[in-house]
């Protein structure tokens, strides 16, 4: 469903960027027995990959980031209009300054998120069969995933345009949960 989402805002022209969460303990993008990996086990702090069409920085760490401010920290000079930030639930749940667009996949998706989230909960994102379960709920908005997408993507750009406009984001930037 993200992708959905991203896809429809970078067409509107809006700079986006992703946060995802990754569960695994074990995992890395690195590969074993790659330049990048050998370089890592040498004991180099941060490899940097640098191709033609991509850049990717290996920072290896035994530690979680503890708060959403440091992993935003990583990308702060890039210059983004919207961060989509999936899944780090417990670390923005509760956060005011962080606009929430559930993205749905079951009922008890939609019932967990309104009893764990902190306003502002901007909308539901989901399967069309989810509506009842959001009206039940509270007000909050409710869009089709399948056949309301433009109707999402175009109260998120509303969203954005309204926190750079009156300056609620830092450095003109929209954080969605």
């Amino acid at each position: 469903m993200i992708e959905k989402v991203v896809f429809q805002l970078s067409s509107k022209g809006l700079a986006v960027g992703t946060i995802k969460h990754i569960r695994d303990g074990d995992f890395s993008i690195d590969v074993k027995g790659k330049d990048t990996w050998r370089h890592a086990q040498a004991g180099a702090k941060i490899v940097v990959g640098a191709a033609a069409k991509q850049v990717v920085i290996l920072k290896k760490q035994t530690s979680p980031y503890q708060n959403v401010e440091e992993i935003l920290n990583l990308i702060g000079n890039e210059k983004l209009d919207v961060i989509i930030i999936e899944g780090f639930r417990s670390l923005i749940a509760k956060r005011r300054d962080v606009f929430k667009v559930v993205l749905a996949k079951s009922k008890e998706d939609v019932e967990d998120s309104f009893h764990e989230l902190t306003e502002p909960i901007v909308a539901i994102v989901g399967p069309g069969i989810l509506r009842n379960a959001v009206l039940n709920e509270k007000s909050a908005s409710f869009f089709d995933i399948d056949t309301e997408k433009e109707e999402a993507v175009q109260l998120i750009m509303r969203i954005v345009v309204n926190a750079q406009k009156h300056g609620i984001v830092k450095r003109k930037r929209a954080n969605f949960a």
